[in-house]
């Protein structure tokens, strides 16, 4: 009977507490249908990362400026199974590895400051959480069927995003 009282009163608790904090607001289905719609005109890269995987920290400078080159607006996302602390610890790791100071150059602000976490129920089918980074085209074709999977030189995501930019 205490079992079944220890249950109840867990499963009750449980229902109260939110598992991310109000003020955080993740990237959801309906954020992507209305990222679909105004992807009529220019098409979008969305670029899911995780701190637990550098190379996808490290890579995200190189997919902004492909992006651009290849004129697609940039969402960033990142695994939202990653507790906050360690992805505000990996943003400043990332930060303070990017430092160097060039008078000539306005600052630099990194893409992993507007990143959200990933929760649109089709991205995840779509098996956003499989690898890091993994990128999705999307035009007014609606999201490419191909994901770009990997870190990559630049050339290479040139390459990536123009055959997506492409095909159906």
């Amino acid at each position: 009977m205490r079992t079944l009282i220890t249950l109840f009163l867990i499963a009750a608790c449980a229902m109260k507490t939110p598992a991310r904090a109000s003020n955080e607001s993740c990237f959801d289905d309906q954020n992507l249908k209305n990222l679909q719609a105004s992807s009529k005109q220019r098409g979008t890269l969305i670029y899911v990362w995780s701190p637990r995987m550098v190379y996808s920290v490290q890579n995200i400078a190189i997919a902004s400026r492909a992006a651009a080159t290849a004129g697609l607006d940039l969402v960033v996302l990142h695994d939202m199974r990653i507790p906050k602390d360690e992805f505000v610890q990996a943003r400043q790791r990332y930060a303070s590895s990017t430092t160097e100071v060039d008078l000539a150059t306005p600052p630099f602000v990194s893409p992993l400051d507007q990143s959200k976490p990933l929760c649109s129920a089709q991205l995840i089918e779509r098996e956003a959480l499989r690898h890091f980074p993994t990128a999705f085209v999307i035009t007014a074709r609606g999201i490419h069927a191909q994901p770009v999977v990997g870190a990559m030189p630049f050339s290479a995501w040139i390459s990536s995003l123009d055959q997506r930019m492409k095909q159906p």
